[in-house]
Order: C-alpha cells, then sequence, then structure tokens
C-alpha cells in the first residue's frame, strides 16, 4: 500500500469510526441522566455497564486517531512554539486533570526568548499525555509533578518527573513502542491503549529531537525527557522541507 492510499485509508477510518462513536456516546448519556423509574435495577445495571463500554471505546479509538493524526497536527499552525508559552499550556492541561502538586521551572533558559520548531499544538498534545499518564498511573491519583526547561548543547530539554510508579529498565525503554502498557501480563484494564507516549516519540523524532525515560533519583517516580533543537528567537526551519 503506497503513502496516498495508507492517507486514503486513514481518513475514511477517521471519519467513519469519529461520527458514530459521538453520536451513540452522546445519546446515551442523554438517556443515563434521565433513565425511567420503571427500569429495574437489572436493566440499569446493564445498561450502565454498556453505556461506560462505549465511552471506553471512544476513548480507545479517539487515542488511535489523535496517533495517526499526529503528523498533521505538527504541521498545522505555526510551526514553531515560544518556551514561554509552556505555563500557560501546563495551567490549561491541569485546568482539566486537576493534578495538586505541579511546578514548571527553567534553567538557564530565557522562556520569553527562544522556542522550538514545533507547533503549539503539538507541544499541548506532548505536555497533555505525559501528564493525564503522572495521574492515570500513580498509585493513589495524586501525583506530585515538575517540569524543568533548560539549556542543551543540542537545544533545549523538557524534564517532567513524577513520584509515581518505578519501572524497570525494559519497560521503560519500552514505553515509547506502539500498543505497549506497563503492567504485569495484559489484562486490557489498564485505560488507553498505550498510544500516547508512541504520538510524543512521533511528534518529536520527526523535529530532530529525542525522548528518553528514566527512573527518579530521589525517590519513585518517573522522569520523561524531551530535547528538542532550538530556534532561537525566529521562525526555525520547517523539517519536512
Amino acid at each position: 500500500m503506497n503513502q496516498a492510499n495508507v492517507w486514503t485509508f486513514q481518513a475514511l477510518v477517521s471519519h467513519k469510526l469519529r461520527t458514530p462513536l459521538t453520536i451513540v456516546t452522546g445519546y446515551m448519556a442523554i438517556l443515563a441522566d434521565d433513565l425511567p423509574a420503571s427500569l429495574d435495577a437489572g436493566m440499569a445495571t446493564c445498561f450502565k455497564t454498556a453505556h461506560d463500554s462505549v465511552k471506553r471505546l471512544q476513548d480507545e479509538v479517539l487515542d488511535i486517531l489523535r496517533y495517526i493524526d499526529a503528523p498533521e497536527t505538527q504541521a498545522s499552525g505555526p510551526g514553531w512554539c515560544d518556551l514561554g508559552e509552556i505555563p500557560d499550556i501546563v495551567t490549561e492541561i491541569n485546568a482539566s486533570l486537576g493534578i495538586e502538586s505541579l511546578d514548571v521551572s527553567s534553567k538557564g533558559q530565557d522562556l520569553g526568548d527562544a522556542c522550538v520548531p514545533i507547533s503549539r499544538r503539538a507541544m499541548e498534545l506532548m505536555l497533555w499525555e505525559i501528564l493525564e499518564n503522572a495521574k492515570k498511573f500513580h498509585p493513589v491519583g495524586s501525583p506530585a509533578v515538575e517540569i524543568r526547561i533548560s539549556d542543551t548543547p543540542d537545544g533545549v530539554r523538557l524534564q517532567v518527573s513524577d513520584d509515581g510508579l518505578t519501572l524497570s529498565p525494559d519497560q521503560l525503554a519500552r514505553m515509547w513502542v506502539p500498543y505497549y502498557q506497563a503492567e504485569r501480563g495484559f489484562s486490557g484494564q489498564v485505560p488507553g491503549i498505550g498510544l500516547g507516549l508512541s504520538m510524543v516519540a512521533t511528534l518529536v523524532w520527526r523535529v530532530g529531537g529525542t525522548c528518553h525515560a528514566y527512573g527518579r533519583e530521589q525517590g519513585p517516580g518517573v522522569v520523561v525527557e524531551i530535547v528538542l533543537p532550538a530556534g532561537g528567537g525566529k521562525e526555525p526551519p520547517n523539517p519536512s522541507g
């Protein structure tokens, strides 16, 4: 299958799956808010199970579509993100996630005078996935997260650390692989399908950056590190051009 056919197939699948799932989950949510009083307990339980399963299916399909759309996400809008926008992006994301302990700081890097060759939308998606994982996989769902931005010889480093699970070297190495989930034996019960960090890697590698993950030195938890080429204060070159 050549690339043109791949893009056509992906666009078709995106439309065919996204629209009906949105309609079904929308109507089921309306029904869930106004179930008939005559519905017996058994039927109410069946409906709730069906509603939860459809919502989970929608979330997992949307994960796949975001992964497929990742290259287009980077291509949409201005092809760079000012580092000074990162604190605002994190604040906007956390309005939905509700992480109580979340700190952003920089070292040796003037956030108002540099940019990286990745769109703001792509930066939003990357930080959303990393922060959502920090909360989703924290033992009690309440991580302490630190985001550090610093200079490197290769550009700009973003480090996102949490105090959640401690992963083995094998798990840390494989967390960028599509559909991989760090659980003991695949139960199918971990939320998502393991595409979030793969999407992050796709966006980073596409602009010539690197990504790594390692254990936190101060205790349990993981540090996700992304290094992106610096664009100075000017628009960076188009990585695909």
